[in-house]
């Protein structure tokens, strides 16, 4: 499994350095992932959360969206395994 909206990002450049020395948050930290090299500094903060929606409807629909919502969890948790390493820290299942 992969990213499909990552491939864009990682396609830029044959190769890059994305060095974060501030605050990655919510998408950016998914657009993060698209460099070869990723380096934070000591004191920067990256916010990896789990996607969320809305939506109205009936029970299936609202069923759909949580499938959808699960696969982005688990392409989101791919990628950021994938890609990083972690000191310190776990990511959450």
């Amino acid at each position: 499994m992969g990213s499909p909206s990552i491939t864009p990002c990682a396609n830029i450049r044959p190769q890059s350095t994305y060095i974060f020395d501030g605050l990655a948050a919510s998408i950016a930290s998914v657009i993060a992932m698209a460099g070869d090299t990723v380096s934070m500094a000591e004191n920067a903060l990256m916010m990896i959360h789990n996607p969320f929606g809305w939506v109205g409807g009936e029970a299936d629909d609202m069923r759909r969206t949580a499938d959808m919502l699960d696969k982005a969890t688990e392409a989101i948790l791919w990628l950021t395994q994938a890609s990083l390493v972690i000191r310190s820290t776990t990511l959450p299942h």
